[in-house]
């Protein structure tokens, strides 16, 4: 653990170290949350006071307070369709214009969260009535039957616009671009839906469609790809040498029959094929299966779910492959629940499974198990520092656990079940945990956003 959260007297274990509250070296001070629909998003200006007065500590590295600014920054775009600059002054987000009929507008975020690509979705033409209810009895009406056509009628002439802003949160503007008319009804599905991954650099920026992918760079050159599909998992490295993708689909993408087995396929920043890996049992990966990758892309994770036998009733097996893409490691999971997640400077891999309330940390380079811990309900999301040294564990309800790296618990908040942590922003479950850097600063996606500090007691 660097200068910004240190925390002494940790010994490896097998198994987790459980404290008596008295001896936690961690307390949790709630510092801010986000206002509710309806109320003024910085009514005491930007950064908020309780904001500032964190800002102000010398004693927090300034990798931890830039991560903080600009998870309120993301935040607050979604709110107010603007950038909110340090001064305190906004900036409107160019994607977005006066008298637009927005249908749609998404902020993706490198993971560093300092460059942005802005999407937004507008749309031309009549409104779209209601479907209508079908009439009482059954059968069909001339009513029904006018209502019907009208519906269908305003769809065909409904045109979608897509528009791009590629940014920073210093307000640099490095691209723009626009797309379309497209038909809403007919090609929304091949031009509508893409993901996007941006590196910590913003130097690529790779958008995944229905059949295609664009590499892009910070200039907005683009080199268009066919063989990518929107619905596979994937991830691109930090430093955006190493894009992976799962190349089991899911069962819910009918555009590909992928077979019965899968892997990973990397790819570099300009989607030339690097390497692919062994083919392993689990074409039915289940939206893709799951991904991850280190930083320097040496290291990947990804998840396989088999279509019958053992590994299929255990959940599949998890795979751990080098920078060429041969197997490390892998194990067979405890559940079909489970959840990948990498420390941000590749050492370390959390394994959660949910439904078997169990959390195993494993050193990602050979895959070895450093330790695991049980939790009492089901397990809503977990988050880790940069090195993977701070691990936070949020249950069913909200209960919240602080483990060291090392496998020492370091805190639990018990917390009733409540509104707060009911339904996360961008994903399912209750609340999503996300940690800074060095772990200084706790980040809780529920019905708000809960940003906290850890602080080590005296």
């Amino acid at each position: 653990m660097r200068a910004g959260l240190v925390v002494a007297g940790i010994m490896m274990v097998a198994a987790v170290s459980v404290l008596a509250e008295e001896e936690w070296p961690l307390r949790l001070e709630e510092i801010w949350q986000t206002p509710g629909e309806g109320e003024e998003v910085f009514a005491e200006g930007f950064p908020p006071p309780e904001i500032k007065a964190v800002l102000a500590d010398t004693s927090i590295p300034q990798e931890d307070k830039e991560w903080l600014l600009n998870q309120i920054r993301h935040w607050a775009a979604y709110r107010t369709k603007q950038l909110w600059l340090d001064d305190g002054t906004t900036m409107d987000i160019p994607a977005v214009r006066p008298g637009d009929k927005v249908r749609s507008f998404t902020v993706y975020a490198s993971r560093n969260m300092k460059y942005w690509l802005v999407r937004v979705m507008r749309i031309e033409g009549p409104e779209v009535p209601p479907e209508p209810a079908p009439p009482p009895g059954g059968g069909l009406t001339p009513e029904f039957g006018e209502a019907k056509s009208a519906r269908l009628n305003a769809q065909w002439q409904q045109k979608a616009h897509w528009r791009e802003v590629y940014m920073d949160v210093e307000g640099r503007i490095y691209w723009e671009k626009e797309f379309g008319p497209y038909n809403t009804h007919l090609e929304y599905e091949w031009y509508g839906d893409v993901v996007s991954h941006i590196s910590d650099d913003g130097e690529v920026v790779v958008k995944i469609g229905a059949r295609r992918g664009w590499f892009c760079g910070k200039a907005g050159e683009c080199v268009e790809r066919n063989g990518f599909s929107y619905l596979q998992r994937a991830a691109l490295s930090a430093d955006g040498s190493t894009f992976v993708v799962h190349t089991a689909a899911g069962p819910y993408d009918h555009r590909v029959d992928f077979g019965r087995t899968c892997g990973l396929r990397a790819c570099d920043e300009s989607g030339e094929l690097k390497w692919a890996s062994e083919a392993v049992p689990g074409g039915t990966g289940g939206f893709g299966g799951i991904v991850d990758i280190s930083p320097d892309g040496s290291r990947a994770v990804f998840t396989a779910v088999a279509t019958g036998g053992p590994e299929e009733r255990s959940g599949g097996t998890l795979y751990v492959v080098d920078s060429q893409g041969k197997t490390v490691a892998s194990e067979l999971m405890k559940t079909t629940t489970a959840e990948v997640v990498m420390s941000a400077d590749g050492s370390r891999m959390v394994a959660v499974y949910r439904a078997a309330r169990l959390v195993h940390i494993r050193e990602a380079s050979t895959g070895r198990l450093l330790w695991e811990y049980r939790t009492g309900a089901r397990i809503a999301g977990v988050g880790t520092s940069r090195e993977g040294e701070i691990v936070a564990i949020v249950e069913q309800g909200g209960s919240l656990t602080i483990l060291s790296g090392d496998g020492v618990q370091l805190l639990w908040v018990p917390r009733p079940v409540g509104e707060r942590y009911v339904s996360p922003i961008g994903g399912m479950g209750e609340a999503i945990p996300y940690l800074s850097p060095d772990g200084v600063f706790l980040l809780e996606k529920a019905v708000r956003l809960q940003f906290s500090r850890l602080v080590v007691q005296e």
